[in-house]
């Protein structure tokens, strides 16, 4: 994906709004969100593809942001890392988190900003707020020096200043003079690395409800 900075200027510029929708179903009716262009779309991989139908009846709307609503999340005090992300990186970052925690609580949350501009100051500060003891965390696909992360940094910071006061981590690749590897075995380990890092290492396989009465 190429650097958006540039989009995110034309913007600003001619007042329109970057979007980074869930991967939808092959040629879904487009949401009514933007203007004067289209959004950049992303290829659908085979676990994105359950958009509900439900999502795009009459009364529903837009998301800004989607938070986390995994029933087997920890109680909110409990969660030790919350995880921002957009696009198909999510669906990367769920699977390893469900790999790692099964039928366990898992002490992580993802949340996917669904709009990258205008950014979505008052979600993030009120998703950041409901886990108070959590570290902060931005996950992308690509490199360091590529994405939105140095769009998201600065915002992110300013969305928490007067509340938590914490800045967000990076977790992802590293700085790529070029976004493809050209190797798919490269790729592949990169992008497995990729989503383990926002989650971190294994942890034992016990209840984080039952850690916390010893």
């Amino acid at each position: 994906a190429p650097d958006p900075g540039g989009q995110l200027a034309d913007c600003q510029l001619h007042h329109t709004r970057k979007l980074l929708p869930r991967p939808p179903p092959p040629d879904p009716p487009r949401l009514p969100q933007t203007t004067h262009r289209d959004v950049a779309e992303e290829p659908s991989p085979p676990q994105a593809v359950r958009l509900a139908i439900a999502d795009l009846q009459p009364g529903t709307q837009f998301q800004r942001m989607i938070p986390d609503s995994a029933e087997n999340l920890a109680p909110t005090e409990q969660v030790r890392k919350l995880v921002f992300c957009s696009g198909k990186v999510y669906f990367d970052i769920l699977a390893e988190r469900n790999k790692r925690a099964g039928e366990v609580q898992t002490d992580v949350a993802i949340s996917r900003i669904e709009q990258i501009f205008p950014f979505p100051f008052d979600k993030v500060r009120d998703e950041a707020n409901k886990y108070p003891n959590a570290q902060v965390v931005w996950c992308q696909e690509e490199p360091k020096n590529k994405g939105a992360w140095a769009y998201i940094e600065p915002r992110v910071e300013t969305a928490l200043r007067d509340t938590r006061g914490v800045r967000a981590k990076y977790a992802g690749r590293v700085q790529m003079a070029a976004v493809a590897t050209g190797y798919k075995e490269v790729h592949d380990r990169k992008q497995a690395a990729c989503s383990r890092a926002p989650v971190g290492p294994r942890r034992a396989a016990r209840s984080l409800a039952a850690s916390t009465t010893r």
